[in-house]
């Protein structure tokens, strides 16, 4: 039974409040509209200080468009479109997670935090897409004409997981779709994908829990539920390998969170095999501690996932915060040459954690 479907003397889940709103299982907060607006204001006011230092060495490259669209099936591979949104392709399966096409992040192309990196691909460049993944509701995750756009070329094929009321949105916002396709799942909810071409093997998603919040507007602030995405193939051939890969959404640090992952979902599968995890918008820390993870914060959260290979993402594409853009990926690099020492090299020769630029399109090496 989905957790919307609760009947009132049912005992909810830790993390439903019971009025209809989701809150985090450790270092819950609550942000209000005045706190809010505070926020924002002192953010914007710094960052329209702040020059895009950096960019030239955050280059724009051109995706790889003859493997996109003739992927080898029996291995991970994935193109950072920017921010969270990337193009996962193996078993057969292509799915994009947090499709985010558009030139700000915000309800209106006239303010708002702009792409500071040119979208390295259309929608129309992009192959049949099977399944898409939306972590939450905030607009650097949720872009509503790129799921219009993307129904509209492949609505025959794409079905749409979301977060637990998520679904009310699309209704409202998304009419002209099928929304039999749009699936809404609460945290360890996993479900079998059965729409369209599944011959080579089963791929199990499972939507997994994160610090983080959502909301739209003022006025639904925690009304849908947040977090990050399992996506478990298991092949119907020996010729075809198992491949386990999690996009985590966006999050805050939370021991009791990443450790649960670790044990709960990716242990029992074999380890996740590869995972994204945001590294960016951390700055400063009194407003950005409890929702976003620093590039320590995410290295030592893939270990407790226990993941293979971990990839960099929610950094270098929107000026969301006060650190400078290339500074995510500059920390990221010597936290992994502090904790590579010791540790076997990778199977491909590439960094543990690593990050990518926008528009590449690489494979995994298992």
């Amino acid at each position: 039974m989905l957790a919307s479907a609760h009947q009132p003397n049912t005992v909810l889940p830790k993390h439903h409040v019971g009025n209809g709103t989701f809150q985090n299982v450790e270092h819950d907060y609550t942000l209000r509209p005045t706190k809010q607006i505070g926020n924002a204001i002192t953010m914007l006011t710094h960052i329209r200080g702040k020059k895009p230092e950096g960019l030239v060495e955050h280059p724009i490259c051109t995706p790889n468009f003859e493997a996109i669209h003739n992927p080898d099936p029996n291995v991970i591979q994935y193109t950072w479109i920017g921010h969270s949104s990337f193009l996962v392709q193996f078993g057969g399966y292509n799915i994009l997670t947090d499709p985010v096409f558009c030139k700000r992040a915000s309800p209106t192309n006239l303010l708002g935090p702009k792409r500071l990196r040119p979208v390295p691909m259309t929608v129309e460049q992009l192959p049949r897409i099977d399944i898409i993944t939306i972590s939450h509701n905030h607009y650097d995750h949720c872009d509503r004409q790129a799921i219009k756009a993307i129904f509209k070329k492949f609505g025959e094929f794409a079905t749409i997981y979301v977060p637990l009321n998520l679904k009310t949105w699309t209704q409202r916002k998304l009419k002209n779709i099928d929304h039999s396709r749009v699936i809404e799942m609460d945290w360890w909810q996993s479900l079998n994908h059965n729409f369209g071409d599944t011959s080579l093997g089963n791929m199990e998603i499972t939507f997994l829990p994160a610090q983080h919040w959502s909301n739209r507007t003022f006025f639904d602030y925690k009304k849908s539920l947040w977090g990050g995405w399992g996506f478990h193939f298991t092949p119907n051939s020996t010729l075809l390998k198992s491949r386990c890969v999690y996009h985590c959404g966006d999050s805050g640090y939370s021991e009791i969170i990443f450790k649960d992952i670790g044990e709960k979902y990716s242990v029992p599968r074999g380890n996740i095999d590869l995972a994204f995890i945001p590294i960016g918008a951390y700055a400063p820390t009194f407003v950005l501690q409890v929702q976003h993870v620093d590039p320590t914060e995410a290295y030592l959260a893939s270990l407790l996932i226990k993941c293979k290979k971990a990839v960099a993402m929610h950094w270098g594409t929107f000026d969301l915060s006060l650190e400078r853009i290339m500074e995510p990926k500059e920390k990221l690099e010597k936290v992994e040459q502090v904790y590579a020492k010791g540790r076997p090299p990778t199977l491909d020769g590439e960094p543990f954690f690593m990050a990518v630029n926008i528009g590449e399109t690489k494979m995994t090496v298992q």
